[in-house]
């Protein structure tokens, strides 16, 4: 009687899209870091409407040399900006009695939107991206079109507020103008290391 070796069958590597947050979810090792990153991780992907997206062949639509670390630096650092820009001028208005740029409700809502969903998109998406990891390429893409887009509002807003003589000039329009057309350098950098004809190869490959 002849036996048969059985032999388990190789695991596949990326077989399922999910995300790795620093150490990853799966295995947080006893220290909930691994967890304490998947919150934030899964929070930008819920705030940018990524739900659902397949990271891992995302990923693989992007060239090799794509500059991820540069670009991902770049990403937290405008976001380390920001938040440094909205909570200085917090401090100001209530320790120094400064007045806010704008009316104090608009200041409150503008603000909170920034810390709760710019900035966290922004640092998950750049510390990601740094790392090479999947979602990274995912959420840095969005939260790079998402923060190109604000920033041009502010300059446009920046603008406006020079020609009626709101503010002196050149008043905030340095800082968001420089920093719109930097975000924007970026944000095109980083989606034309993308090949279209290899992403749609690999979904058909997985349908």
């Amino acid at each position: 009687m002849t036996s048969t070796a059985i032999t388990a069958p190789m695991p596949i590597r990326n077989a399922a899209p999910r995300p790795a947050w620093g150490s990853g979810c799966s295995d947080c090792s006893g220290t909930g870091s691994g967890c304490a990153g998947a919150g934030s991780g899964w929070g930008a992907i819920g705030s940018l409407g990524l739900v659902g997206t397949d990271a891992v062949s995302v990923a693989r639509a992007f060239s090799v040399r794509t500059p991820a670390r540069a670009i991902g630096g770049y990403y937290v650092f405008v976001a380390a900006g920001l938040s440094a820009v909205w909570l200085g001028t917090w401090a100001a208005y209530v320790f120094a009695g400064r007045p806010t740029p704008v009316a104090t409700e608009a200041f409150h809502l503008v603000a909170a939107l920034d810390m709760t969903l710019m900035v966290p998109a922004l640092v998950t998406g750049g510390v990601l991206l740094w790392r090479r990891r999947p979602w990274g390429y995912v959420i840095a893409a969005a939260a790079g079109i998402q923060a190109s887009l604000y920033l041009l509002v502010l300059s446009v807003n920046s603008v406006v507020s020079i020609s009626r003589s709101i503010v002196a000039a050149p008043g905030e329009l340095p800082i968001w103008g420089t920093l719109m057309v930097l975000t924007f350098t970026a944000t095109v950098w980083l989606v034309r290391a993308c090949d279209a004809r290899k992403f749609k190869f690999e979904l058909h490959h997985l349908a």
